[in-house]
């Protein structure tokens, strides 16, 4: 008995790490508690949620977006222009952020 501890013991120490899953969910929650908060019309705590998923996955082009939303709607328009233009140099093709940058300016 002892001998197959130890041989199940000595097996676990050699396996490889198991694959990293949490970042991905925790950005997917904090992106989903964001389009939450948005839709209720809570938009700061909006805003600090989008920033916690983009800290998470700082190449996402639409997390960015989705922040400058939130940050228009909070009434923080430089923040808003900072995300929106974040989001076009990460997806230089993404439409709705050059068109919600461009409103913004009008």
């Amino acid at each position: 008995m002892p001998v197959l501890l130890l041989l199940g013991i000595t097996a676990c120490r050699e396996s490889p790490p198991p694959e990293p899953v949490v970042a991905p969910v925790l950005e997917l929650v904090s992106e989903t508690n964001g389009d939450r908060l948005v839709r209720a019309g809570r938009y700061r705590e909006a805003v600090e949620a989008y920033r916690r998923a983009v800290s998470r996955k700082p190449d996402s082009a639409d997390l960015y977006r989705k922040l400058a939303e939130a940050c228009v709607k909070n009434e923080n328009l430089p923040q808003a222009v900072d995300a929106y233009e974040r989001a076009i140099v990460l997806q230089p093709d993404h439409a709705k952020a050059r068109t919600e940058l461009a409103i913004l300016f009008t």
